[in-house]
């Protein structure tokens, strides 16, 4: 997950979450956990998605900031923008992006012992 968030506690997290809250959200149907280990190439195409258990409908950058995050940690930050360009996002919202971020970031420190 992305660090920069992590030295805050959870509260004051949440607290940026909200106050960066987006007016505006794009929903669609997300994977929900849209990562490199669950991503299926086969012959150097996508084959299919596995491991749907966070599926549902949310604002697509959820989805975008799960991956970026996933290719900027097995390949490098340079791979993101090659991986948008192909998805064709050009005008990218940084404030929904950071703002989802943050929320991603809210969620991984659940996991944390």
């Amino acid at each position: 997950f992305d660090e920069r968030w992590t030295a805050n506690t959870p509260e004051e997290l949440f607290d940026k979450i909200l106050e960066n809250k987006p007016e505006i959200y794009d929903i669609v149907f997300c994977h929900g956990d849209y990562c490199l280990p669950n991503i299926l190439i086969k012959d150097g195409k996508l084959s299919g998605f596995v491991d749907w258990s966070y599926g549902g409908l949310n604002d697509r950058y959820f989805d975008l900031v799960a991956v970026a995050w996933s290719i900027g940690y097995n390949f490098g930050q340079q791979w993101v923008k090659f991986f948008f360009e192909d998805y064709g996002l050009k005008d990218i919202d940084w404030e929904k992006f950071k703002f989802f971020q943050m929320l991603n970031a809210f969620f991984q420190l659940s996991y944390l012992d």
